[in-house]
């Protein structure tokens, strides 16, 4: 550092020297500042990243957007504080994948000879399977008997069983009608455990939630709000569990009917009603003056030119009769 000093009319110069202690102290400063900042700084860092990979992902965001209520961001408690039991439903859920879910259902219409042993034929099938009858009915028509038996046959073998239904072992004479639908389920399936993840992830900070409330009115507004997800919970998993079932399981109704002998055809014997022969014999006269009156218009405007010469004739015979009369006449008074 420099002062100047004036002395009369010169000017003199002196340098100061700045303390060394100080230099040491600044220097001391910035190493224990060192030491302080950069493990807050890794700190930071590490905290940023665990946030990061904790975010939910966008289909998870979705997932959460369900008209279910939370009561947990009602009272104060963050997501965090969830029980072990929950946490570990949800990461068994999402470790879980599944292939494509496929629901088939068929009908089959056999005409067979013996109904009967066709019946005992079917559950054979069905047992050898692996699958079941699931019911069966049999009805009575005259001296023909039907039948109506549905089966659940497991999906891997359910094309391998058609044809032997279709046979039943030479009994079939005719497939009258067969009918296979299938149903895809996969993304019903994938939308219900997306929900009951979010379901039971509610169902953990709503139960670590009732642990922490002391008034009354909180405690009964929490439990109200847990039962209402608890039911939501048991009716996905009742939907996915159907499903599930479903997948595996095809059902198949198989309809059967005997083979029915032609019924002869039977030539009605005519009654006789006299109200309708009545009937018939007045409709009859009807026609005939009809048919009468038809052909006398048409033979008066048909035959109009013989109207003069009919009267030239007539008038010609009336003046020869009127002669002959006046020729008698004459020949009496003579």
């Amino acid at each position: 550092m420099d002062t100047e000093i004036r002395t009369g009319g010169a000017t003199t110069v002196q340098r100061r020297k700045f303390p060394r202690k100080w230099i040491l102290l600044a220097v001391a400063g910035l190493l224990v500042a060192s030491v302080i900042m950069v493990p807050l700084g890794l700190s930071l860092v590490s905290y940023s990243s665990n946030m990061l990979a904790a975010a939910p992902s966008p289909v998870d965001r979705d997932a959460s957007m369900s008209p279910m209520p939370t009561p947990a961001a009602a009272y104060g408690l963050s997501a965090e504080s969830t029980d072990g039991r929950a946490t570990t439903d949800v990461a068994q859920n999402t470790a879980q994948p599944w292939d494509r879910m496929i629901i088939r259902t068929g009908t089959l219409h056999l005409t067979v000879k013996d109904v009967g042993d066709s019946i005992q034929r079917v559950r054979a099938v069905a047992n050898a399977s692996g699958g079941y009858v699931f019911s069966s009915e049999t009805r009575n028509e005259g001296e023909y008997t039907y039948a109506t038996i549905t089966l659940y046959i497991p999906a891997a073998g359910f094309d391998q069983v058609l044809p032997e239904l279709r046979a039943l072992g030479g009994q079939v004479t005719k497939v009258a009608n067969e009918s296979i639908s299938s149903s895809d389920v996969t993304e019903e399936y994938t939308d219900l455990n997306s929900q009951l993840r979010n379901l039971k992830a509610t169902e953990g900070r709503m139960l670590a939630l009732q642990s922490k409330a002391e008034r009354m009115e909180d405690i009964l507004a929490i439990d109200r709000e847990l039962r209402a997800v608890q039911a939501e919970i048991e009716r996905i998993q009742g939907r996915m569990n159907y499903l599930g079932k479903r997948a595996e399981m095809s059902s198949l109704t198989v309809y059967l009917s005997p083979v029915v002998a032609p019924t002869p055809l039977v030539e009605p014997q005519p009654v006789w009603h006299p109200l309708k022969a009545a009937q018939g014999a007045w409709n009859a006269s009807l026609e005939l003056l009809a048919a009468a009156g038809t052909a006398i218009i048409t033979a008066v405007v048909f035959l109009w030119w013989l109207a003069p010469l009919l009267a030239a004739v007539v008038w010609a015979l009336a003046r020869a009769r009127r002669r002959t009369t006046a020729a008698g006449s004459a020949d009496a008074g003579a």
